[in-house]
């Protein structure tokens, strides 16, 4: 049985810079507006900033038109927040793999500690990718 909603809205936006960090904005004023206190959105900002980056950085090249992300937050009655955010982009292949801390596809670039951040930031987190697809983020909270 699923629990019932209380609140949720989908933004979907150009994976740009610009659109990400009004996307970023927008869902921690919505979640301040519904109740979360300001220590609990520093930690989505956190987790949410690192889940954006990752889009921009890893999700799209030249070979895809539609480059947008898609953020869906939902608060259920009980309190319970869910993040999604996902991408149509490359998609992850190897998913276990990244998800160990210092992984990077781009060791130029990062330090592979993405999926590690987004973890240590959330009540739970889940992620699901399939290669040549996208990836879809899950970050987990309580409101308080």
């Amino acid at each position: 049985m699923r629990k019932p909603k209380v609140n949720e809205f989908s933004l979907i936006a150009n994976s740009n810079p610009t659109h990400l960090k009004s996307l970023l904005s927008f869902t921690i004023s919505w979640l301040e507006d519904n109740g979360m206190s300001t220590t609990k959105t520093a930690a989505v900002k956190t987790a949410l900033c690192e889940a954006l980056s990752n889009v921009f950085d890893h999700a799209y090249d030249e070979t895809h038109d539609k480059k947008t992300v898609e953020i869906h937050t939902i608060i259920y009655n009980d309190d319970t927040v869910k993040i999604a955010v996902r991408d149509e982009g490359k998609g992850v292949e190897n998913l276990d793999e990244v998800q160990k801390s210092f992984c990077t596809c781009d060791p130029d670039n990062h330090s592979g500690m993405g999926f590690t951040v987004m973890k240590a930031f959330t009540d739970n987190f889940k992620v699901r990718s399939e290669y040549g697809k996208g990836t879809r983020v899950l970050l987990f909270y309580t409101l308080n």
